[in-house]
């Protein structure tokens, strides 16, 4: 089984340098307990991170793409080396001019083939790696040079500052939502320009919207009227770039699970492969817990199904697997209703309430065996 993904394009540059899915929906659909074996897709590496606050037994996290499993090499090891205020400064939760000192106390817990690539890489370490990805580079493009045609910056400021969803829509109805919002947003949004400068034209193989941009819009304005904007990092950081309430951010990034999560470095295991072949090699019920991010977009319904029985394989019984669609709808064919069961019920609830938003759909399984 070879992955369908590698043969449509190249992964070998930094997609993600964060995580655009919301890891509370992964805290409540999986369930982790001290006993759990996670198999965990890295992208970013800040939901990997996140599972291993959870105190599971042990994270595997694998990436067919080596940047995306150096970015997490190189933000475990920032835990493991620095102080929080430093951690955060590196990263670029902060500003600071102090990154490539600050690489320098790192560099040598890094594994060889991550330390040669990140010394080839001082650019991106000076400019924060959470802020380097083609995705963020892009949510960037948006930010400087389409919301200023939108909002002046104390209109941001104003929506980012709502308590309530009742003021949330009235403030959306009748300031935000103007004519230039719904029409600049589709436009960069759409097909062409995501494509082209956010994500990769081979995305939309399998996707049957007609018009991605107006869908994305309707996403953004769930996510401005009807789940609380007062704490959604991921809402921040599209419009301003920054973080600058670190009580409520993500999970790896908070203060008070600092020390907890360095104390779990040692359960983290980083894999550099292809997922298929990855499960070949591995024997039956490996895994109880799966976090697969949004890898079936990409494939046939045929190599999704072939994928679904190879984790199947390597899965113990109630193993759970969660899952995100973001424009192709995918959930278990028939075919295999006597192998998975799904939380539907469950991951609609926590789909309502995801802070990232984008995605059209959030899929919770488990296993029987």
């Amino acid at each position: 089984m070879q992955s369908e993904i590698l043969k449509k394009t190249v992964f070998d540059k930094i997609r993600y340098s964060q995580c655009w899915e919301d890891p509370d929906l992964l805290y409540q659909g999986l369930e982790i307990t001290p006993d759990d074996d996670l198999l965990s897709i890295t992208s970013g590496g800040c939901n990997t991170l996140a599972l291993l606050l959870k105190n599971p037994k042990s994270v595997t996290a694998i990436d067919f793409n080596p940047s995306q499993n150096a970015l997490l090499e190189l933000k475990a090891a920032a835990v493991q080396s620095l102080d929080y205020s430093d951690f955060i400064a590196f990263v670029g939760v902060r500003p600071s001019q102090l990154r490539k000192q600050l690489y320098q106390t790192i560099r040598s817990t890094l594994s060889v083939p991550v330390r040669d690539y990140w010394d080839s890489q001082r650019g991106s370490i000076e400019r924060g790696v959470i802020h380097i990805g083609r995705f963020e580079n892009y949510l960037k493009l948006f930010r400087q040079h389409i919301l200023p045609w939108v909002h002046r910056r104390s209109i941001i400021e104003r929506l980012l500052s709502l308590k309530t969803l009742e003021e949330q829509k009235t403030f959306y109805e009748e300031i935000w939502n103007n004519r230039r919002w719904r029409f600049l947003f589709t436009i960069f949004f759409g097909k062409l320009l995501l494509g082209k400068l956010g994500r990769d034209p081979q995305f939309f193989k399998y996707v049957q919207i007609e018009n991605i941009g107006e869908h994305y819009l309707r996403r953004a304005e769930h996510a401005l009227t009807e789940i609380p904007i007062y704490g959604n990092f991921y809402v921040e950081h599209i419009l301003t770039g920054a973080y600058a309430n670190l009580k409520e951010t993500h999970p790896y990034l908070l203060e008070s699970n600092f020390h907890k999560l360095r104390d779990n470095l040692g359960k983290l295991r980083i894999v550099t492969g292809e997922l298929e072949k990855f499960l070949e090699s591995q024997p039956e019920e490996r895994f109880s817990k799966f976090n697969l991010s949004d890898i079936f977009e990409w494939t046939s319904q045929a190599h999704y199904e072939t994928m679904l029985r190879a984790l199947i394989r390597v899965s113990r019984n109630n193993a759970r697997l969660c899952y995100w669609n973001n424009l192709v709808l995918r959930e278990h064919p028939a075919s295999l209703d006597n192998f998975l069961s799904s939380h539907r019920e469950l991951a609609q609830r926590l789909h309502f309430q995801d802070r990232s938003f984008v995605y059209r759909n959030f899929v919770v399984e488990s296993v029987r065996k």
